[in-house]
């Protein structure tokens, strides 16, 4: 199945908001997922799988310790799902 950029984002946006907050609220891709929603490194990288899991992709630790704003976590997630035409 594919998933439109949208659906990839608001998937995102609740999987961000059920881990990182405790699933209390919803986020916007300028919160700072450490000063905003007060992540540290652990939890990004417990984030990851999660992200992971839903979307059958691969995260580097790397990767998502990079990410500072919600926005750069679906960003991110967009980039390993939605593929370039062509690629494979």
């Amino acid at each position: 199945m594919i998933e439109s950029r949208f659906t990839i984002g608001y998937r995102t946006r609740d999987l961000i908001a059920r881990e990182l907050c405790n699933g209390n609220a919803s986020v916007s891709d300028e919160e700072t997922l450490r000063d905003d929603l007060g992540a540290d490194s652990f939890d990004l990288w417990a984030l990851a799988p999660v992200l992971e899991d839903a979307f059958n992709i691969t995260i580097t630790d790397k990767a998502i310790c990079a990410t500072e704003t919600v926005g750069d976590v679906v960003d991110l997630v967009r980039g390993l799902v939605v593929k370039p035409e062509g690629a494979e």
